[in-house]
């Protein structure tokens, strides 16, 4: 406990992280540390995740540390989201960030949130990501969380959610297109089980909106990216496994034709592209492997 009251052991990040963990371990019931001791090992840890936390505002890991410890003290209450400098963070601890600040995970009567709060934390969190780290498993982790919490009607709210956020991520193209990606997977994995729920001209309806999230993706993406080649192929996968449903054209949605077509004249690599549909061609007729 002298050790954590030194100026030193804050020095940098890493130093405080590892002496917090092993204070934690001293605190634990399985310690062989008497009660006195454990409580003041408990208050020498608080006083040093105070003072590292303050120093080093950019550390993801004690901004995650210092979220957890006011979560704890917070027995319930709606826990506020402080305005973090944190941009280093990885993907599982912005994940466990997004759902300890989430108000839905305190009492149910305080899940009816405004949408800007909402939006708010999401954006926080995605932002705080490491510039290296993909934005996926955040989006997937807040959708998922969504989709346990309120079903479906809950699950489109998180999508939009996601959706406004990328839209105010102008400067972040890259991460921006990633977070659109992510959410029309998610829609997409989806989709195919809430069409057992629905009549078939209201599944079209829903179909006919994923089609604009498809083409508000696709533009997101240069000529030249595979990642256009490979959504391009989704997106005509998705609109022959829809026709199944009824008359996509009469629907308001593009013919497989057209996607083809406008696929083609939209990547810088056509025969790349072409490989690509052929390939797939194949394994649908069980001709490939």
């Amino acid at each position: 406990t002298k050790l954590a009251g030194k100026p030193r052991v804050a020095v940098d990040a890493e130093t405080a992280v590892a002496l917090l963990e092993a204070l934690e371990r001293c605190s634990e019931e399985a310690s062989h540390a008497t009660k006195t001791d454990k409580r003041l090992v408990e208050t020498a840890s608080r006083a040093l995740l105070k003072r590292a936390a303050a120093e080093h505002p950019k550390s993801g890991r004690l901004a995650l540390l210092a979220w957890s410890a006011a979560a704890d003290k917070s027995k319930g209450s709606r826990l506020p989201l402080p305005t973090s400098k944190a941009q280093s963070m990885q993907s599982e601890e912005v994940v466990a960030m997004l759902l300890l600040v989430s108000p839905c995970l305190t009492q149910a009567e305080e899940c009816d949130v405004k949408v800007s709060e909402r939006q708010r934390y999401l954006e926080t969190a995605l932002r705080n990501l490491a510039p290296t780290v993909a934005p996926g498993p955040v989006v997937a982790a807040h959708l998922a969380e969504a989709l346990a919490r309120g079903g479906g009607e809950a699950f489109q709210e998180a999508c939009s959610d996601a959706r406004a956020v990328a839209g105010k991520m102008w400067d972040l193209p890259e991460r921006r297109a990633m977070v659109l990606a992510a959410v029309l997977d998610g829609e997409l994995r989806c989709w195919g089980m809430s069409t057992l729920a629905r009549s078939a001209p209201k599944a079209l309806r829903q179909a006919k909106v994923l089609t604009e999230h498809f083409e508000e993706l696709l533009g997101q993406f240069s000529d030249d990216d595979p990642e256009k080649e490979d959504w391009w192929i989704r997106y005509v996968q998705f609109v022959q496994g829809a026709s199944s449903l009824g008359d996509v054209v009469c629907g308001g949605m593009p013919s497989v034709t057209d996607l083809y077509w406008r696929a083609m004249r939209s990547v810088a690599d056509q025969a790349r592209y072409s490989e690509k549909v052929q390939r797939l061609l194949q394994l649908q007729c069980g001709g490939g492997v």
